[in-house]
Order: C-alpha cells, then structure tokens, then sequence
C-alpha cells in the first residue's frame, strides 16, 4: 500500500510570486525537498533558475518556513511534513537607499 501524502500549502512570495503567477499554491508532498521538486515541474525553467543551484540544490539565500520555523531550525529540506501544514518560500530581500 502506498503512503499517504499530506496535502499542503505552499505560499510564494515577490519574485517566486511573479514567475508562477500565483499567490499559494497546495502540493502533497512527504518533504520539504519535494515540494521543490513539485514546483520545479508545475512552473517554468526561469522559475527553477531563480530557485535551485545548477546542481538542483535550493539556493542558500532563499528562506523556506514550516508554519513560521525556518526549515535550518529543523532538518533542512528533509524536514517531513504533515496534513495542512504551511510552507512559504522567501527569496532574499534587498536593501539599501
């Protein structure tokens, strides 16, 4: 019997909001590392271009919450996720004058 996967909702910010032309999006996913993997496929190559290294790591800049705790507190892009949880995807904010 396969496993179940938990439906959640993936929310995208600035420029990550721009290239997928959507506010939230909902995935099922076991991790945090599918859920990139979903998004790569579901968007653009621009899309995956802004997100992942050329090695298809996630850039280090870019910040991933799980219900408001950075994945770096947890465990990384392996961090395991369960029905209805909320995933948001910042990408670095600029600064300056």
């Amino acid at each position: 019997m396969a496993e179940t996967k938990p439906t959640v909702t993936v929310r995208l910010f600035t420029v990550l909001r721009m290239l997928a032309g959507e506010r939230e999006v909902q995935v099922e996913a076991l991790n945090v590392k599918e859920v990139i993997v979903l998004l790569v496929e579901r968007f653009d190559s621009k899309f995956q271009k802004m997100l992942l290294e050329k090695d298809g790591s996630l850039k280090h800049y870019f910040h991933v919450l799980i219900n408001g705790r950075h994945i770096r507190l947890l465990d990384g892009i392996q961090t395991s996720l369960k029905e209805g949880d909320i995933i948001a995807i910042f990408p670095p904010l600029g600064g300056g004058y």
